[in-house]
């Protein structure tokens, strides 16, 4: 019947003026009872039950119902307030990154010239003056009986590791200066290293939702690769490296 309309005076959108329910068979569009095709769903205008459609509507039945649904038609007392399906709540994601030291890069040069020459032949085999590296733990809590997970928690610990030159308390104050400012550029380009880490990493918050453990798994190690592949994009700009360690200086003898 498309005269037999909804009940303005009721708090539902399946009771119509003459206080029958819905027509289980109502169209796709999820309008009430009648042979009518609605363009959005009962209670559309100012109807305070929401945009949900009649349970045993066509519409209903491959519609996942959220938690505020659910908690809609038991408070309309719909179908016994037992929804025909429920959404997997989103996991809650906690991400704690924490900094540590690790073991100096260590230059044992008796004197400035021995230490440019150790510093010089560390960079000809392309090895770092200093690193940033991560570890990556994760904890699952609150996983219900079907494999959902309510709460996942990585812990990640950022490690920096810096250059030392052990002989430099009995060395010119010069060349202490010349170590001091070259270790100083080593300090800011890792920091970059760390700022960056951080900021891939605090994605995980948004790109891991679950809801299975093997889900929480594929979408942490995206993360993780992008965060890798920042790193290297970052390391692959020689305006971001560290500055050289300066020269010995003195004189040179020409032939």
């Amino acid at each position: 019947m498309a005269d037999d309309l909804p009940n303005p005076g009721s708090s539902s959108p399946w009771v119509s003026s003459s206080g029958t329910a819905a027509h289980p068979y109502a169209p796709l569009g999820g309008g009430g009872p009648g042979d009518f095709k609605s363009p959005g769903a009962l209670g559309s205008e100012g109807n305070d039950s929401g945009l949900l459609p009649h349970p045993l509507a066509p519409v209903a039945r491959n519609d996942a119902l959220s938690e505020l649904d659910v908690q809609a038609l038991q408070k309309a007392g719909i179908a016994n307030g037992t929804p025909l399906q429920t959404a997997p709540k989103k996991t809650v994601v906690t991400v704690a990154i924490s900094e540590a030291t690790g073991s100096p890069i260590t230059f044992t040069g008796k004197d400035y010239t021995a230490l440019y020459k150790e510093v010089s032949d560390r960079a000809t085999k392309h090895r770092e003056a200093g690193s940033v590296s991560r570890s990556f733990a994760t904890s699952t809590s609150d996983v219900d009986a079907d494999g959902n997970v309510g709460k996942v928690t990585f812990t990640i610990v950022l490690t920096t590791v810096l250059p030392t030159w052990t002989t430099i308390d009995s060395q010119p104050k010069a060349d202490q200066d010349k170590f001091n400012a070259w270790r100083a550029s080593v300090v800011v380009h890792e920091k970059r290293h760390v700022d960056i880490y951080k900021t891939e990493f605090a994605k995980l918050k948004t790109q891991v939702v679950g809801p299975k453990d093997t889900d929480i798994t594929t979408q942490a190690d995206a993360v993780d690769d992008a965060a890798e592949a920042a790193q290297v994009a970052f390391d692959a700009v020689a305006a971001t490296q560290p500055a050289p360690l300066a020269a010995p200086g003195g004189m040179t003898k020409v032939p």
